[in-house]
């Protein structure tokens, strides 16, 4: 039995590499012998690179959108893809023939995996969403494009772990709702996108509401990552507060949402003696994601810099989780560092910038800790502490 697991987009996302290596180890463990590929949106040579055992080969995504070309030669370059893609699978299934003449060398290993494959996995995520741009028009037309070949080739796909919505405009809606009711069975992760999904018509695919998987991802760093702070200078007998932040807006709201933090993390340190530790949940500067920028510049908008650290080792999903376990309290941007934190006994203050942080928080009754990521002030965040020291027992209850 042949198995793909797709539309993962980096595995230099701590948080992915969890939900992952989880998911691959729940397939080998359903069936044994299994034959596993991952897809992900990087230039993989073949027989290049594996993760947790698995073989990983690059996605028509990564071709169509990631790969490095001018703006024109990428047009060019995806609208021949969609094309060649759609009549390849077209004449394979209706009269058995391969037209591989029409392929570059790099779709041939890909579609080779697609046709192999007995089952197609829809790697767990939140990537299925868009605001009311083209550009995210044209990224969720591919992401979703990816379905309509597989369906063409007549293979099962299931969507696990998702968080899915909200759709920006619709034409989203619209690709959607026609797509998304033609899987065979979609696991939503959260309330939220059971209840979205309903909203948008989808009525063909069995539902079932699961939770995100990196939720069962353990780590035996704790121990080994506590001496790793200790060499670092921090004081780990003193109370440490985590802080993961990330890029989302452009220019003056994002310089105001570092500046916001900044005060917060002056306040814990002037006021309330403690530690603070900005710690990179993502470094994958190939996908124009890169924590490490931001901690940086967070850091230097702050006064009392004495007590605090940027984690700048390359560390990877098991060593950061081991981190976050050894804090007393997270405050998180980044779902999955929550998530991390949530699963080792830690505390966490949530910044939602999508949905899904909310839907996961309020799953567990903690929606009151989350604060929405344009409303992010210091006052909110010193309030917000102040009420987590009133009432912490009842929250690690």
């Amino acid at each position: 039995m042949k198995i793909l697991l797709t539309h993962i987009f980096s595995l230099e996302n701590k948080g992915l590499a969890a939900i992952n290596s989880v998911t691959i180890s729940q397939l080998r463990s359903l069936f044994p012998g299994v034959e596993l590929f991952i897809s992900t949106s990087d230039d993989i040579k073949e027989g290049e690179r594996h993760f947790a055992g698995t073989k990983e080969i690059s996605s028509f995504f990564f071709f169509a959108i990631s790969a490095k070309k001018s703006g024109l030669l990428r047009i060019l370059r995806s609208t021949y893809m969609l094309l060649a893609l759609l009549i390849w699978c077209t004449a394979y299934r209706s009269l058995k023939v391969e037209l591989d003449f029409i392929l570059t060398e790099d779709l041939k290993r890909i579609l080779k995996t697609y046709v192999e494959s007995d089952l197609i996995i829809f790697a767990g995520g939140g990537y299925l969403n868009g605001k009311n741009k083209i550009r995210d028009d044209i990224n969720l037309f591919l992401l979703l494009y990816g379905i309509v070949v597989l369906l063409i080739l007549g293979k099962k796909i299931i969507l696990y772990a998702q968080s899915i919505g909200p759709f920006g405009d619709k034409f989203q809606k619209l690709i959607g709702k026609f797509v998304l009711n033609r899987a065979h069975v979609i696991f939503a992760r959260e309330q939220k996108t059971v209840n979205f999904l309903k909203e948008i018509g989808i009525s063909k695919p069995q539902v079932i509401k699961t939770v995100d998987v990196a939720f069962l991802f353990q780590s035996d760093k704790k121990k080994e990552m506590l001496k790793y702070l200790e060499s670092l200078g921090v004081d780990t007998k003193k109370r440490m507060v985590g802080i993961t932040a990330q890029k989302k807006f452009d220019h003056t709201p994002q310089e105001k949402f570092e500046m916001e933090f900044a005060k917060f993390a002056d306040y814990l340190i002037s006021e309330m003696d403690m530690q603070v530790i900005i710690i990179p949940q993502v470094v994958d500067p190939l996908h124009n994601e890169d924590d490490t920028l931001i901690n940086e510049r967070i850091k230097n908008k702050m006064q009392n810099t004495h007590g605090v650290w940027i984690i700048r080792d390359i560390l990877d999903h098991h060593e950061t989780k081991g981190i976050y376990e050894n804090l007393d309290l997270l405050v998180g941007t980044r779902t999955h560092a929550c998530i991390f934190a949530l699963t080792g006994g830690v505390p966490v203050i949530a910044i939602e910038y999508v949905h899904k942080t909310s839907g996961i928080m309020n799953d567990l009754g903690l929606g009151e800790w989350v604060i929405k990521i344009e409303e992010v002030t210091s006052d909110k965040l010193i309030k917000i502490f102040t009420k987590f020291i009133e009432q912490k027992k009842h929250y690690l209850e």
